[in-house]
């Protein structure tokens, strides 16, 4: 079953205190958004400028920057478990070298322009791959079904390999992108728009548990 990972992406700490106030306490696992103003066109504040996690919660950082490695030791000062880079970013060689010494899982991102050819190579050198259903950038963007697909083409060529989807997961979607059977899916909008944060949560994972049987 597909775990859901909420996510918090903002341009200010102050936002970002506010929205984890709504939902760290939904998972144990927090998906971090660092974005650079560069590789997309959002900026957030550096990593060591993001909330401290309550005891028993690590940080699943999607680094949507380029030089990833310029970020890596401030992202590793606090308790994680994921830290994810794009493919499509300058730098991106040289992060994935720095990760393979630590104690992390290491993870790949990809576009949705970018296809599945284009990371094959560095499929032994990763953990993790993440596939963008949405542009990257911004919460509540428009959601590409068609990038499901490579959810399978990825399985076929490493089956233990660890996915996740992240862009446009909603009771809307949330059934059709287990049925892919991800291990993690990363929610953004859905989540901190929602009046209840914690009954999103319970109804997502629900709903996502009944698709991946």
């Amino acid at each position: 079953m597909a775990v859901i990972v909420p996510a918090i992406l903002a341009e200010s700490p102050a936002a970002l205190t506010v929205q984890a106030e709504r939902v760290v306490s939904l998972a144990p696992l927090i998906s971090f958004d660092v974005a650079d103003g560069e590789f997309v066109s959002a900026r957030t504040p550096l990593p060591t400028d993001y909330p401290k996690l309550p005891p028993g919660k690590s940080v699943f950082w999607h680094l949507m920057v380029h030089e990833p490695v310029r970020y890596l030791e401030d992202c590793l000062a606090v308790p994680s478990q994921i830290i994810a880079v794009h493919a499509e970013a300058r730098g991106v060689g040289e992060a994935l070298d720095v990760l393979a010494e630590r104690d992390i899982l290491t993870g790949l991102v990809i576009n949705p322009e970018t296809p599945v050819s284009l990371i094959e190579p560095a499929l032994d050198r990763v953990d993790l791959v993440q596939v963008m259903t949405v542009q990257p950038g911004a919460q509540g963007s428009r959601f590409f079904p068609e990038q499901l697909g490579k959810l399978s083409q990825l399985r076929a060529l490493r089956e233990n390999l660890v996915l996740a989807v992240d862009g446009g997961v909603s009771r809307a979607t949330v059934e059709v992108v287990s049925r892919y059977r991800p291990e993690y899916l990363v929610v953004g909008s859905a989540l901190l728009e929602a009046n209840e944060p914690a009954e999103e949560y319970r109804i997502l994972s629900r709903l996502a548990a009944i698709a991946s049987r």
